[in-house]
């Protein structure tokens, strides 16, 4: 057994995956990035402000010092569920093993034109590279539908459904191409693509105030379990998650106040209790069994 896991531990240098993160500047997307380098992972990062994509990066480094790399039995994870999986287990930082964590700042408005910049010049070059594509951002719209100008239209489907549509196909169009390049090797991993959803978007409902939002959200769902149809067998996962209602500094005094009445315990989740969820399925050696899968991590909200 403990050769088993020295092997997956030096293979680990060489295979250490990369991360990329869409709306990683606050919110779900930070509490991600915390986790995935407790699970020893490099990292790139988008957001729409700099200083706070810096300042996490520093946060994330000093972290990884601090541990000396990850830290070996979490309560979470046993780092036995990863032996075949070097780099996804909490293992010990190797000597010399560095943490790369890299910020790419850019605002992106909902146009054609400014998104074939993103893809051409920001993000292809990232995905490229990428073991893990985590597509975070997503603005919430809160109106009725009579009250929903085409503005509201236009933006949170740019935003909720055209956007995470197109970076998701492009990953995986690369995760697949790395996958067959490396099989006769016998040292591919499989990529994983993370979308999210909205709450309650797992399935078709009727919304009163947030209709807009909540159709962009439900149609990525079906996007998501095309996407991985198309590319089952091909090395990559595709998951749409759905959350509930987490507490991140995006929710204001009024919302949590109607919300919280919502929750079973009258508590929110919290975002790295939500995070560690999420990369509890993202390392999964057995990760490609959830592909297709919109999963709902709500605590059992009570909508």
């Amino acid at each position: 057994m403990q050769g088993n896991n020295t092997d997956a531990l030096n293979q680990s240098v060489e295979h250490k995956h990369n991360a990329v993160i869409l709306g990683a500047s606050g919110g779900i997307g930070k509490a991600l990035a915390r986790e995935l380098v407790l699970r020893n992972t490099d990292l790139t990062l988008f957001g729409r402000n700099q200083h706070k994509l810096d300042v996490l990066a520093q946060e994330l480094r000093a972290e990884w010092l601090r541990t000396d790399g990850i830290q070996p039995g979490r309560g979470h994870t046993d780092s036995a569920r990863f032996e075949g999986m070097p780099g996804r287990g909490q293992v010990s930082n190797p000597a010399g093993m560095q943490l790369s964590v890299k910020t790419i700042a850019h605002e992106l408005v909902p146009e054609d034109a400014a998104l074939c910049h993103f893809f051409e010049n920001m993000l292809d070059s990232e995905l490229r590279h990428a073991d893990i594509y985590l597509h975070v951002l997503g603005p919430f719209l809160q109106k009725p539908l009579a009250a929903s100008t085409l503005e509201d239209w236009n933006a949170m489907l740019f935003y909720n459904l055209k956007l995470p549509a197109l970076c998701a196909e492009r990953a995986a169009r690369y995760m697949a191409e790395r996958w067959e390049s490396k099989q006769p090797s016998g040292k591919a991993m499989p990529g994983v693509i993370v979308l999210f959803g909205g709450t309650k978007t797992d399935t078709i409902h009727a919304y009163k105030t947030n209709a807009v939002y909540a159709s962009a959200k439900t149609g990525l769902a079906v996007f998501a379990k095309s996407l991985a149809r198309e590319y089952a067998g091909k090395g990559v996962a595709v998951i749409m998650i759905c959350p509930g209602i987490v507490e991140t500094e995006y929710v204001t005094e009024e919302q949590k106040r109607i919300w919280k009445k919502l929750m079973p315990q009258e508590a929110f989740t919290q975002p790295e209790q939500f995070a560690r969820a999420v990369c509890d399925i993202v390392c999964s050696p057995s990760v490609l069994l959830f592909s297709g899968s919109v999963i709902t991590l709500d605590e059992g909200l009570l909508l």
